[in-house]
């Protein structure tokens, strides 16, 4: 009995006695990221062969991310832009596009309704076509790009 009262003893004085470790981790993230419509647009017309005279590029806005990604400081949390990649974008008009792909003539207008004051369009309304795209990036730099948003690049 006297051996199980001194073994609690120690197990109590030894638990006392250990440091307690700081488990909080800082998480970095980078900025995010500047000129990533040009960098993405640079991506395509080196990724896709053949002319694309009649690509149209649509992009989100930069997102965080919790998926880490390596760069040159090491670990950190980066960015995702989402982006809709359509090859066949009709060209209406004059069939010119700019520089990016973009068609340069003006789009039909959406229909709207007014609710409360405020014009509003309805998702029946809006016609996405087109491949989606991520693009993850580590300061300016694309560090991956995917298909899916729920995955973290390798």
């Amino acid at each position: 009995m006297k051996t199980l009262a001194a073994a609690l003893a120690a197990c109590l004085a030894a638990g006392c006695a250990t440091q307690q470790r700081n488990d909080s981790v800082t998480v970095v993230r980078t900025r995010a990221p500047a000129n990533y419509q040009s960098t993405v647009t640079d991506y395509f017309d080196l990724m896709v062969p053949g002319p694309q005279t009649n690509r149209r590029l649509s992009f989100g806005v930069p997102e965080t991310s919790d998926c880490a990604l390596y760069g040159s400081g090491g670990r950190h949390q980066g960015w995702v832009v989402p982006v809709i990649y359509d090859p066949s974008a009709s060209t209406a008009g004059s069939g010119k596009s700019s520089s990016s792909g973009t068609a340069a003539a003006a789009a039909k207008p959406v229909a709207t309704k007014t609710v409360n004051g405020t014009q509003t369009t309805t998702l029946q309304e809006v016609k996405v076509s087109g491949k989606g795209y991520f693009f993850w990036f580590s300061h300016d730099t694309i560090a991956a790009v995917t298909r899916r948003a729920d995955n973290c690049p390798p």
